[in-house]
């Protein structure tokens, strides 16, 4: 990538006798990434220099634009017991989390990151 940002800040005051509040929020920046070196252009392929097909390598599709992505989590901590609320790019950004360029094929198999995601933790210590 071009450059990443991180930056996290926690907060955690006592909530009661038997509980601690933590709430975290993570936020995250990406740059531009290419997965080839052949940026932004076309190539031949197997296809062209084997059988002579006019179909080259796409590598325009090799780049992931650039992503921010926040999360966060609310904890409610005790001795025995713990519980947190959780959210995962809870903005809903959409961003490609892995690229695997495939120039014998023509291009980049690309995989979609997950959506917004949110969720509960429970946990107990015996």
């Amino acid at each position: 990538p071009e450059h990443t940002y991180n930056l996290g800040l926690q907060y955690e005051t006592s909530f009661s006798a038997n509980y601690d509040l933590v709430l975290r929020m993570d936020y995250m920046e990406v740059g531009e990434t290419w997965f080839h070196t052949v940026q932004d252009d076309q190539q031949p392929s197997v296809w062209t220099a084997l059988l002579g097909f006019p179909v080259a390598s796409d590598m325009t599709r090799s780049v992931r634009d650039p992503y921010e992505l926040i999360d966060f989590r609310a904890s409610l901590i005790g001795e025995k017991l713990s519980l947190t609320l959780w959210g995962r790019n809870i903005t809903d950004e959409e961003y490609l989390a892995e690229v695997i360029p495939a120039p014998e094929f023509g291009g980049s198999f690309i995989h979609e990151a997950p959506y917004a995601t949110y969720g509960i933790d429970l946990k107990y210590n015996f």
